[in-house]
């Protein structure tokens, strides 16, 4: 049975300055993070490079996306949970996930222009279903597991974009 491999995007939507235009940059930030880090696991792993195949076949360009508004809450939950599955699973082929920190951010006050680090978007490849990454989850590490249902129904609460 073949998974289909998908790449959410997560965009912050809580910041006055995130105007539509800056989300896209933003979000095209996310998913050169997320590529350039497929792309080094790819190079190390057989496993991987057969991913990547999965999720962008040829002679399609690009594969399955979804983009999501978020708070800033919303996605320093995303990402604990996220990171949490990957440090308690070994061998983990089902789910990567990271945030981009934009090193420049421009904020506007009043006159004046700031340029900030600003944690500005996040995303998460899944491979598997959310029961499979929960089985896996639960044999590596007894009596511990990541709360993927709740961060199912916080993702459920997201608005795609």
């Amino acid at each position: 049975m073949a998974n289909n491999p998908t790449l959410y995007l997560f965009v912050r939507n809580d910041v006055p300055s995130m105007t539509p235009g800056r989300a896209i940059a933003q979000a095209s930030h996310a998913t050169n993070a997320f590529e350039l880090h497929l792309r080094m696991l790819t190079q190390s792993s057989l496993e991987w490079a057969k991913i990547m195949e999965e999720w962008r076949p040829d002679p399609e360009p690009a594969g399955r996306a979804l983009v999501f508004g978020c708070t800033g809450r919303q996605l320093d939950f995303i990402e604990a949970e996220i990171n949490s599955y990957m440090k308690y699973t070994k061998e983990n082929f089902n789910l990567l996930g990271g945030t981009y920190m934009d090193p420049t951010y421009v904020l506007k006050d009043g006159d004046v222009t700031h340029l900030v680090p600003f944690k500005s978007c996040g995303w998460m490849f899944a491979r598997a279903p959310i029961n499979t990454i929960r089985k896996e989850l639960r044999a590596a590490v007894d009596g511990w597991q990541v709360n993927l249902e709740a961060l199912a129904n916080e993702l459920d609460k997201l608005s795609l974009y």
